[in-house]
């Protein structure tokens, strides 16, 4: 694509801001100069990083290990008493556990007598509704064609179908001696 071409598509900015009519990519002057001073200044370091700042203290590596063995050492002992059984508590184990099971339970049963004559009301409407609607929808598709007026679909007929839908016609009617009688007045004419 020219430069011509690209001119001629490039959107007209006559609606835009001022502020977004610039570039967003321009760097300021000596930006580059002077940012790490300002980074630096917006989060407060020091300026000059020396190798003070990540020194361990002194000795610390050398009692770390003395360190970690007495904390296991005082955990140790206090953990020692801790799975200890009380005396005899096997032989009193299941005197207690029949005691407990012994107790008859107090569950309350609450009978909610109307809610299967509910249920059943529910199921009987829907039944019901679904039998009346699909009757009338089938009642008033039969209705609707029995209300045509004969000759409408005779005209209908004659109007829209070839001499090849004919033998058709035939097949599928009941009554030969109406259609019977048109057809030999069409053949005359």
């Amino acid at each position: 694509m020219n430069k011509e071409e690209n001119m001629e598509r490039e959107m007209d900015d006559s609606f835009l801001d001022k502020r977004f009519k610039e570039n967003p990519f321009l760097v300021p002057d000596n930006y580059f100069d002077n940012l790490e001073e300002q980074i630096l200044a917006v989060s407060k370091l020091p300026a000059q990083k020396t190798a003070e700042s990540f020194k361990a203290p002194e000795g610390y590596f050398e009692d770390m290990n003395a360190k970690i063995l007495s904390q296991i050492a005082i955990s140790g002992a206090s953990a020692q008493n801790n799975f200890e059984v009380p005396d005899q508590y096997f032989e009193d184990l299941s005197t207690k556990i029949l005691e407990k099971t012994k107790k008859p339970a107090t569950a309350k049963v609450i009978k909610f007598s109307f809610v299967k004559y509910a249920a059943a009301a529910v199921l009987l409407i829907a039944t019901t509704l679904g039998t009346y609607l699909y009757q009338t929808t089938n009642k008033n598709v039969s209705d609707k064609l029995a209300n045509i007026p004969e000759q409408e679909i005779v005209d209908y007929l004659k109007f829209y179908t070839d001499p090849n839908d004919v033998s058709f016609i035939i097949e599928s009617t009941d009554d030969f001696s109406f259609l019977e009688d048109n057809i030999d007045k069409q053949i005359v004419n």
